[in-house]
């Protein structure tokens, strides 16, 4: 990777001047302690706490990956196995406590992520119970995880609301 620098560098090292005088960390620190104290007072609680809870995500692998999938939907051939085979009522202790249940705890990526547990039993819980026909369950389904999906998007829309404001403010800087 080469170091390229803005055209106008060099005829301002060529007419003496030093680079070191352009470069300047206290501004730096200033723009983005601005740019804190923007994000706190554009986003009160709810969003500031999502934020930092969800800060140290950023610098972790997500854990949905392939071999994850591969464990969900094999968990799940086994329990609509069991349920083809023994009937729907063959699968209540195990969606009650999925915990305790050596089909849940043969899979141990799924059993660590209890937004999955809790998605897949509740559901199965429905179905189980019978009150709901398949339409009806996949509808409640889907604002489940469009409402999740909205949650998670918190976070992003108050990060990318001071990006946008910082960049437009550079924008207009310049001109």
């Amino acid at each position: 990777m080469s170091l390229s620098l803005p055209p106008y560098w060099g005829g301002f090292v060529a007419a003496g001047g030093h680079l070191a005088a352009l470069l300047q960390p206290l501004e730096v620190v200033m723009i983005a302690g601005a740019a804190a104290g923007a994000f706190v007072v554009a986003n009160g609680g709810t969003p500031l706490k999502a934020t930092l809870k969800a800060l140290p995500t950023v610098f972790k692998p997500t854990p949905y990956n392939k071999a994850f999938y591969m464990e969900l939907f094999s968990l799940l051939f086994e329990i609509l196995t069991k349920v083809r085979k023994e009937g729907l009522m063959s699968v209540e202790a195990d969606v009650d406590n999925p915990e305790a249940s050596p089909v849940f705890t043969k899979y141990p990526a799924i059993s660590g992520d209890h937004h999955v547990v809790e998605f897949v039993c509740d559901y199965l819980r429905l179905m189980v119970g019978g009150n709901l026909n398949a339409f009806e369950i996949e509808n409640l389904m889907d604002v489940e995880i469009e409402t999740h999906h909205h949650e998670a998007e918190v976070p992003v829309a108050a990060v990318n609301g001071i990006a946008d404001g910082m960049l437009r403010r550079s924008v207009l800087w310049r001109r």
